[in-house]
């Protein structure tokens, strides 16, 4: 996560094994200020710029999955920015929890598990919300279906529902078309 201006948090990504944290810039050599706070057990390494730009001029198969991993934050990034741009809580609420149900996804019985615990705290720091209207559509999605809260992870009970709630919202439909 980021802290920005007035102390606002936001999450500015989720790991996976083997991601890659922190933002070093090679042509300056200096880290930004980026935070990581882990929600499952987890190893941490650190690495000198020096040992990096070494590791990547004696290893290009290293190096292609180093900077397919900063190309897939990019396009990260690109998705949260898009996100934002809809004034919908629920739209940015249903398109996150789609990408979470993608990335972090596990069938079970009665739909997809978001295997990692998150806070409506954590998804409102996801997409630039507060907690009071991220419970609010949570909730809302719970009455209507969608999705069920199972020890704080979230089960996505209708998958297509909740693409029609990210799609609609956002005045698109589902096939990615314009609507009017």
């Amino acid at each position: 996560y980021k802290i920005y201006g007035d102390f606002k948090e936001a999450t500015t990504a989720l790991l996976k094994n083997d991601g890659i944290f922190g933002k070093l810039n090679l042509v300056e050599g200096r880290w930004q200020d980026v935070f990581a706070e882990a929600v499952t057990e987890s190893r941490v390494a650190s690495i000198q710029k020096n040992s990096l730009e070494a590791v990547i001029k004696r290893d290009p198969e290293f190096a292609l999955r180093l900077f397919s991993s900063f190309s897939e934050r990019l396009r990260q990034s690109d998705e949260v920015i898009e996100s934002l741009l809809h004034r919908e809580v629920s739209t940015r609420l249903a398109t996150l929890l789609g990408n979470l149900s993608e990335r972090f996804g596990r069938e079970n019985g009665s739909g997809t598990l978001i295997d990692v615990r998150l806070t409506h705290q954590d998804l409102a720091n996801m997409i630039a919300s507060t907690r009071e209207a991220v419970s609010k559509v949570m909730s809302e999605f719970q009455r209507e279906g969608v999705i069920e809260n199972r020890n704080r992870r979230i089960a996505i009970l209708d998958s297509s529902a909740l693409t029609e709630h990210a799609s609609r919202l956002s005045g698109l439909s589902v096939d990615g078309q314009t609507s009017i």
